[in-house]
């Protein structure tokens, strides 16, 4: 089964290409594809890429591989979980938010939001394009010519025109 995922008919980076990728990201990798093809970075019905999307979209994928681990259930889980239920049920607020807290202040529950403005603030494209500018203000790492002369070598079907010592 091959899947797309992370598709978004909006025109730019916003609340709509957020909301439109990450539903369409969670429920495809959700249903199991052998392979998940990721509109990563692309915009207007995948024929546009802007770079401020792809730094986004990276954050989304990093929270959404959470979604994807395989749960660790053994016979210690299992008896931790009905002591929670056990203890949870026995308040009067039946409310789990004593044993999720911990769980989301280390990360475990979900990862952190790295675009998360301050004080209730949407500062989403803000932070992601500071975060763009700081890739890009990093020093250029390019494969040694041993290494390119390598995979030239040995995977078939690459163009001489993509390779990068001439």
């Amino acid at each position: 089964c091959y899947s797309t995922a992370g598709v978004s008919d909006a025109g730019e980076p916003g609340m709509q290409s957020a909301v439109e990728r990450l539903f369409s990201s969670i429920l495809v990798a959700l249903s199991g594809p052998q392979y998940l093809h990721c509109a990563f970075g692309l915009l207007d019905g995948n024929s546009t890429f802007s770079m401020l999307q792809a730094v986004i979209d990276d954050a989304h994928y990093k929270m959404l591989r959470m979604f994807l681990q395989d749960v660790d259930i053994n016979d210690n889980s299992i008896e931790q979980a009905t002591g929670q239920i056990r203890q949870t049920v026995d308040t009067q607020q039946k409310l789990f938010i004593n044993f999720i807290r911990p769980l989301m202040r280390r990360g475990k529950l979900s990862r952190p939001y790295p675009f998360e403005g301050k004080e209730g603030k949407d500062q989403v494209i803000e932070l992601a394009y500071r975060e763009l500018q700081n890739m890009l203000n990093k020093p250029e790492s390019h494969l040694s010519d041993e290494v390119v002369s390598q995979i030239m070598k040995n995977v078939p079907g690459i163009l001489p025109v993509l390779d990068s010592r001439k």
